[in-house]
């Protein structure tokens, strides 16, 4: 009798440890809820990019989970995997959605465009009848109004609490200058920077990781303006290709190793996106990828660094011009992201130029250095990007004064935005110099012209000579137009650097590099468009038409490898401000038709009006060659433009030029003739 009290008491017990250890795990907490903000806007509605992300998200499943699976089907029981991990999604920003025409098995209803719509994946439910599901409606809104994000974020930490949250921002990205998102359904609407950091502080929610599966992200102002509610970012200083992130891939191994932490997967996002390239076989994308992991709790330090640098060297621009210009020459030289509207530049290379001619000067250069290492704990890059560190800072200093007020609010230096109010146009509020002091106007000092002399080179090229010191230029390009004698109209033939001639008198002197020859793809001569120049190695756009919308070929030229075309990019999108992710390789497009376009000049406003001239129809291949042939005789212009330390483009006069076929001579009524101070207006 008392054995059997006995064991009744220990079964008693057994099932009280039992239920409470089953209500204890009852109450734990998911490790992880990764919350998905897609804001798919012509991404999805033109090319279905947000909608083959969906896919990969509903094809990611816990290892544990597959393996399960197979047991059963063995009659094997290997136990109930942990639902560590929630995801959860948001939709909108989009004219249509092609979710559909993906798989009926990515959600359990049709994506709609007159709402926004939440969802929740299980990774842990069984791939027969895993979904992505849907789980409440709202009215709709702009995805780029900050309330419509704090919302989302919100209500995703009060039905899914867990111990980690992850956020991602996916669509286009605008960098520094601008923010992220544009929502098709609200004129283009942007979330900029400011409004970025605002949402995230009226959610309530710290993030674990921030993740911005968006171009030009991985920058210091978008760093500085989310610390304070995340503690790792993950983003690319370059743009990034539609196809995005490895989705499926990193969060499969959230879903299987939910133990870790942000900084941990974010190394698993920058390799396996560098893995989705190799495997897809985007080699533009391999060459251009930029990803890194911040370390936003050090992302402060480095921004305190750069404000010291900045400091001193706005009290070098009004006590020492020259050595400003110097130093800004120098920073030229660093690599460059997005277009030429975007301003990026990797900050590393910012920093090592810096002018740091004393003690104190190169103690600080080398503390802003050893912070940045701090900060950028993982980054990945590809053969086309290799002087990425990691972050990047925008060199504002020739963006419109709308550009500038916005720029105002994302930037976290004060000094810089002073020299920005200096150099440029723009006139910074006047809040700002209750913090630094007014600097003098770059135009009361004569110590920033640049005086140009024109002459006439032994071939009858007219040429430009600098007549004083060439400190203050960074570079000298040139706009070569012709005239199409059928139409009448003025076309662009591009924009590419020239070189300098040796001269008698010392003074440097800049022409056209063989006016009489140019770039043909197939049989059709070009536009052909400089972007970047670093080192003697030029990248170039050439736009094309491709079913009637307009694309670029994005070409490499080397002296000792001549033309490359890496692949094929939808390039900026003035409407909103935005480089477009659209990216893809010659390999994908082979078989498809294209047109080389040709920009009218308007020659009332000596602008580009938008309209085009178009080649014959040509195929693309795998490989299209690009060699230079001779032009036919006819009327060209030759416009140089010199980009001053500031990297400002400053176009002078066209200047008319006749090729016979063999000689170069300056067209009979053309004036070419002088000197002039050239200044930025």
């Amino acid at each position: 009798m008392k054995k059997l009290l006995l064991l009744l008491v220990f079964w008693l017990g057994w099932l009280t440890v039992s239920v409470g250890y089953v209500e204890a795990e009852e109450n734990v907490l998911p490790k992880w809820t990764v919350m998905f903000y897609m804001c798919g806007s012509d991404l999805e509605s033109r090319y279905g990019y947000a909608s083959t992300n969906l896919m990969e998200i509903a094809n990611s499943h816990d290892i544990a989970t597959l393996y399960q699976e197979q047991a059963k089907k063995l009659g094997m029981d290997n136990g109930v995997p942990s639902r560590d991990v929630n995801v959860v999604l948001q939709t909108g920003g989009c004219s249509a959605w092609h979710n559909d025409e993906i798989s009926e098995k990515t959600t359990d209803k049709q994506i709609r465009t007159d709402v926004l719509q939440r969802w929740h994946y299980d990774p842990y439910e069984e791939t027969s009848t895993s979904q992505i599901r849907l789980k409440e409606e709202l009215p709709l809104s702009s995805m780029s109004d900050p309330e419509t994000l704090s919302d989302f974020i919100r209500w995703s930490a009060q039905e899914y609490p867990a111990e980690k949250y992850m956020l991602v921002l996916w669509d286009h990205g605008g960098g520094s200058r601008t923010g992220i998102f544009v929502d098709e359904l609200f004129g283009g609407d942007i979330l900029y920077l400011y409004e970025l950091g605002q949402a995230l502080k009226d959610s309530g929610i710290l993030m674990e990781a921030v993740l911005f599966d968006a171009c030009l992200m991985a920058n210091l102002e978008t760093a500085c303006m989310i610390k304070d509610y995340a503690n790792w970012m993950i983003a690319s200083e370059e743009v990034v290709t539609g196809e995005g992130t490895a989705i499926g891939q990193w969060l499969m191994e959230l879903c299987s190793r939910p133990e870790m932490d942000g900084r941990k997967l974010g190394r698993i996002i920058c390799d396996t996106a560098q893995e989705k390239c190799a495997m897809l076989g985007d080699i533009q994308g391999g060459q251009l990828l930029t990803w890194s992991v911040i370390d936003l709790g050090k992302v402060g330090q480095t921004a305190e660094c750069m404000e010291e640098l900045f400091a001193a060297t706005a009290a070098i621009y009004t006590q020492f011009p020259e050595l400003v210009s110097f130093y800004m020459k120098q920073k030229n030289l660093a690599e460059k992201y997005g277009n030429a509207e975007d301003k990026m530049t990797d900050l590393y290379n910012i920093i090592i130029l810096s002018p740091a001619l004393h003690e104190k000067g190169i103690d600080l250069r080398n503390r802003a250095l050893e912070s940045l290492e701090d900060a950028v704990v993982y980054c990945v890059r590809g053969s086309g990007r290799v002087m990425a560190r990691g972050l990047s800072f925008c060199f504002a200093t020739d963006m419109t004064n709308e550009e500038l007020d916005i720029y105002a609010k994302n930037c976290p230096s004060p000094h810089y935005l002073a020299v920005l109010d200096a150099i440029t146009p723009w006139t910074a509020p006047d809040s700002l110099y209750d913090q630094v002091e007014r600097l003098p106007d770059i135009d009361d000092m004569e110590a920033y012209d640049i005086v140009v002399e024109h002459r006439v080179g032994p071939d009858g090229t007219p040429v430009i000579a600098l007549a004083g010191s060439d400190i203050n230029v960074n570079r000298i390009n040139c706009n070569y137009y012709r005239l199409d004698e059928e139409t009448g109209n003025v076309i662009l033939l591009g924009y590419v650097p020239t070189k300098e001639l040796p001269t008698q008198d010392g003074q440097a002197q800049f022409t056209i590099d063989e006016p009489w020859k140019w770039p043909c793809v197939g049989d059709e001569f070009c536009c052909i468009s400089l972007i970047e120049y670093v080192y003697g190695e030029c990248l170039y756009e050439i736009p094309v038409q491709v079913d009637m919308n307009i694309w670029r070929f994005r070409c490499g030229y080397a002296k000792e490898k001549g033309y490359e075309i890496y692949g094929v990019w939808e390039g900026y999108n003035s409407s909103s401000n935005m480089f477009n992710r659209n990216v893809v390789s010659l390999a994908s497009m082979a078989g498809q038709t294209y047109r080389l376009l040709y920009p009218i000049l308007n020659t009332r406003t000596g602008l580009q009006g938008g309209d085009y001239e178009y080649s014959e129809s040509q195929t693309i291949t795998r490989v299209l060659p690009v060699e230079s042939k001779p032009l036919p005789p006819g009327t060209y212009y030759i416009e140089y433009v010199v980009e001053d330390m500031f990297m400002r483009r400053i176009p002078m006069e066209r200047v008319a030029v006749h090729w016979d076929g063999s000689i170069l001579t300056l067209a009979e009524d053309a004036v070419w003739e002088g000197t002039e101070t050239l200044r930025w207006k």
